[in-house]
């Protein structure tokens, strides 16, 4: 009596303990099952990230693109069109016979009342870059004007138009530095062209 006592009690307590083991089984894969789902939501939402930053570089590479080519668009327009009496565009052209200021020879531009841009034509030796910046100052170092990511005439790549409101340049001296990017992003002066406006 006392063993079969003993079996049923031993059969309880294996009872138990395998109800025990198999609710705690079935807890560790529930949360196994959510880490899976969370790692797998968390991976979804990297890879929309990761492609909506590549979309946006797309975008706005192209953007640039498009932004470059109605500014050489307009400028070749302007090159180009007819010119009538009352033309609101003055016209400088630069070369590098234009380096030295001491020479008393810098190139002079006449800006009249009914000017209200002023287009300077900067034609190099050698198109050695893809890519410019320019800057113009006074002769006491004075930044007027800047602009940068400047690309060459497409039909003419030894030719740099920039097309300035006539309305920063007063009846004074200026210098226009240039310079040249390589495809590493290295900067290089190309050159510094010294002009006088008058007015």
């Amino acid at each position: 009596m006392a063993v079969t006592l003993l079996f049923i009690a031993v059969g309880i307590l294996l009872a138990i303990w395998n109800l025990a083991l198999q609710s705690k089984l079935e807890h560790l894969r529930a949360r196994q099952a959510a880490t899976e789902e969370r790692g797998q939501e968390l991976q979804r939402r990297f890879d929309q990230q990761a492609e909506g930053q590549e979309a946006l570089s797309k975008e706005l590479k192209s953007e640039r693109e498009r932004r470059e080519q109605i500014e050489r668009e307009l400028a070749a327009l302007q090159e180009s069109g007819p010119r009538s009496p009352t033309n609101e565009i003055a016209t400088l052209d630069l070369n590098s016979e234009s380096f030295s200021r001491g020479n008393g020879e810098s190139k002079v531009v006449h800006i009249s009342g009914s000017i209200s841009r002023l287009q300077i034509r900067i034609n190099l030796d050698q198109a050695a870059y893809s890519v410019y910046s320019a800057v113009i100052e006074t002769f006491e170092g004075q930044a007027i004007w800047s602009r940068d990511r400047i690309s060459p005439q497409r039909d003419n790549n030894n030719r740099i138009i920039l097309t300035l409101p006539a309305g920063i340049f007063a009846n004074r001296d200026y210098i226009l530095r240039l310079k040249g990017r390589s495809e590493a992003g290295r900067s290089a002066e190309v050159g510094a062209y010294p002009f006088r406006v008058r007015r």
